[in-house]
């Protein structure tokens, strides 16, 4: 086998090796790439649920305060505070309750750190009032933000309007209740900061009325350019769509099952190319061995016409039998000898041999017929 061919056939088993690894490697990675997405939507659909949860939860308060004013418009702050004070005992994220009749803000809980929201009229304030006529207008629980707070900081508010039931016509608008859900005891109790240090993370709310309508409020929003797993928080009036994937996208690092595969990749390829190797080597040295057998039966056939040469150079019979008494070669004057006589003198031929027998290739021989042996 040739250099060349030698080298072909190592580097088409390195390309087979290479191919089969690659293909391989590619169904392992998106095996595992499915495994990722798997995990990372389920800690999603777990921060989702607590989200839910909570949110439901406390939404409840605004639920039954307005219940609970419907059946009795003429509340007075203490009032107020006995019926909302035991909605707030419980851990919420909940940060203050209020009830504004007409339009304006007149009852608190907790006062401590919310007493600059008490007597704010929504309608002096344009980027509440569209809230608090889409509440009045939907009459429905109405969520939004997160936004920042008259009192500092940022919340969600959850907004509904009241009516007064009237037994002789419609019902009368009585005013509006809302609670402010704080943002970060929100994040950090459903678990979203915690999981945002491990994933790269990001929430937009989606209007219930214009589907094309979404605000990012948690993380960047263009992490949504990429392939990232999502996952629905339904709530009362509207959605929020969370998505999330790794900080260094996904398998950033080979897992260890493509490690193993590259490895015994290698050997096969090494333990490949030095069966090649070795089969070309033991191939080289049997036609080496051939050609030196070759040169050798040339040689010695040079050699054995040599000899025979110079047996008939002889002027003297010459005659040469095997152990065997077969005759072997023998010259012309041998054959003059006793009248083509090839018997040893005193000796009995013998008629066991390969080919025809003594006596008859001796004839054949004295007449010409047969060529004196030579080797």
């Amino acid at each position: 086998m040739k250099l060349a061919g030698r080298g072909i056939v190592i580097a088409l088993t390195l390309v087979a090796v290479l191919a089969a690894d690659v293909a391989i490697e590619t169904l392992l990675r998106q095996h595992e790439q499915r495994r990722e997405h798997e995990h990372t939507l389920a800690e999603l659909n777990l921060v989702r649920a607590r989200i839910e949860t909570l949110v439901y939860r406390d939404l409840y308060a605004v639920r039954a305060l307005a219940t609970h004013i419907a059946s009795l418009p003429e509340l007075d702050q203490e009032d107020f505070e006995a019926y909302v004070k035991p909605l707030m005992q419980e851990p919420t994220t909940l940060r203050s309750l209020a009830a504004a009749p007409d339009l304006v803000i007149r009852y608190l809980y907790p006062w401590a750190g919310n007493e600059t929201v008490l007597g704010t009229d929504y309608r002096q304030l344009p980027s509440q009032l569209v809230e608090v006529e889409r509440t009045i207008a939907s009459r429905t629980l109405v969520i939004n933000g997160p936004t920042p707070l008259i009192q500092g900081g940022y919340g969600f508010i959850a907004r509904k309007a009241v009516f007064l039931h009237s037994a002789h016509g419609p019902q009368k608008l009585w005013g509006v209740v809302s609670a402010v859900v704080d943002r970060d005891t929100l994040y950090s109790a459903s678990g979203l900061r915690e999981l945002g240090n491990r994933l790269a993370l990001v929430i937009r709310a989606v209007d219930i009325a214009d589907q094309n309508v979404a605000k990012v409020f948690f993380g960047d929003a263009h992490l949504f350019a990429y392939d990232v797993v999502q996952t629905t928080i339904n709530l009362p009036h509207g959605r929020w769509i969370l998505a999330a994937r790794p900080h260094a996208g996904w398998l950033a690092t080979a897992p260890r099952s493509v490690w193993i595969l590259r490895i015994v990749a290698c050997a096969i390829a090494a333990l490949l190319v030095a069966l090649v190797v070795s089969r070309t080597r033991y191939l080289r040295r049997q036609e080496t061995s051939l050609v030196t057998l070759r040169r050798s039966e040339r040689a010695l056939r040079r050699s054995q016409q040599d000899l025979i040469n110079a047996i008939e150079a002889l002027n003297e019979g010459f005659a040469l039998w095997d152990e065997d008494d077969h005759l072997q070669v023998f010259n012309v004057a041998r054959r003059i000898y006793s009248g083509c006589r090839t018997d040893p003198p005193n000796r009995r031929h013998r008629r066991v041999g390969i080919g025809p027998r003594l006596s008859q290739r001796r004839r054949l021989v004295c007449r010409g017929t047969l060529a004196a042996p030579r080797g």
